[in-house]
């Protein structure tokens, strides 16, 4: 049994990984000592104007079983050996650290990689929180309750439409995509500097078409069909510019499938309707200056 980032595959076959390159491989390389991306969950109220960020953000991981494993006869002591053994631990400290001054909770989330078929309100997962003692809590509960919180944080029942998701990072997000408490979008890459401080919100859009990169930037699906993804990331853009009183710009990278090239776009502000991009990098080449040239870029926001 190991505990496993998350990995997007398709959703009627766990099996069939989503291929590609890893955008934060344009960028990590050309960091300053010390910095370094992070990603998790988040969630907003949605009965909110503006919409309000949560408190409670979630450190979302894989559970894979072995051969013999079963959900019923994992045991607890085995997991929490990984926990702490296998680098979750160092993980979940390291997110603590950057969210508490902005008056936020990290939970570990542990979801089995199941087949989606297989999961019901029943099925177990973990989570682990930071206890009142200062130590690490640790739960096993059925999904059920998981869905109570995700409706708990986003303010009532959220879905992402009848169809639900080709797609997922884990089975239990597949299988509660055709659900109305459907798992909570991501902060992809969160650029965080030596002192923990956030300073970028980096959010990736993969371009599979042959058309220009130019044709199918976020203006050209704001309001419809992205408002809310880009709406809630900018409410928690907002949250930490307030809490750290800093400038943290809310940036897109598209990166192509089908030509070595990307490009970057800053979002200066929108409302329900429009969305305004700042500076924008226009096609830059895959090369092995890439991820220089964006952290330069980055640099003169």
């Amino acid at each position: 049994m190991v505990i496993a980032p998350l990995q997007q595959a398709l959703c009627t076959d766990r099996c069939r990984v989503t291929s590609g390159p890893e955008p934060g491989n344009w960028i990590v390389p050309s960091l300053p000592d010390g910095w370094r991306l992070v990603s998790f969950h988040f969630f907003v109220d949605w009965r909110q104007t503006p919409l309000v960020v949560a408190d409670r953000i979630w450190m979302t991981r894989q559970l894979r079983l072995d051969l013999g494993d079963t959900l019923d006869n994992i045991s607890e002591d085995k997991i929490l050996a990984q926990f702490y053994d296998g680098g979750t631990f160092q993980e979940f400290t390291e997110l603590e650290r950057i969210v508490a001054p902005c008056g936020q909770q990290v939970s570990v989330i542990l979801l089995p990689e199941i087949p989606v078929g297989d999961i019901n309100d029943d099925t177990p997962m973990w989570a682990i929180i930071r206890g009142q003692n200062g130590e690490p809590q640790f739960g096993k509960c059925p999904v059920r309750h998981l869905k109570a919180r995700i409706q708990h944080h986003s303010g009532g029942a959220v879905s992402v439409g009848s169809k639900g998701l080709t797609y997922g990072t884990s089975a239990v997000e597949c299988a509660l995509s055709k659900t109305n408490a459907a798992f909570p979008g991501d902060a992809d890459a969160v650029i965080v500097d030596d002192r923990d401080r956030i300073r970028y919100i980096v959010e990736y859009k993969k371009h599979t078409l042959d058309a220009p990169i130019g044709e199918h930037v976020v203006t050209q699906y704001y309001p419809t069909p992205d408002g809310r993804k880009y709406q809630r990331l900018e409410a928690l853009a907002a949250r930490y510019r307030r809490s750290q009183s800093s400038h943290i710009p809310l940036v897109v990278l598209y990166y192509s499938t089908k030509k070595p090239e990307i490009r970057l776009q800053h979002i200066t502000s929108m409302d329900a309707k429009n969305i305004n991009i700042g500076a924008d990098s226009k096609n830059m080449p895959d090369n092995a200056h890439t991820s220089s040239a964006v952290v330069n870029w980055l640099g003169m926001l």
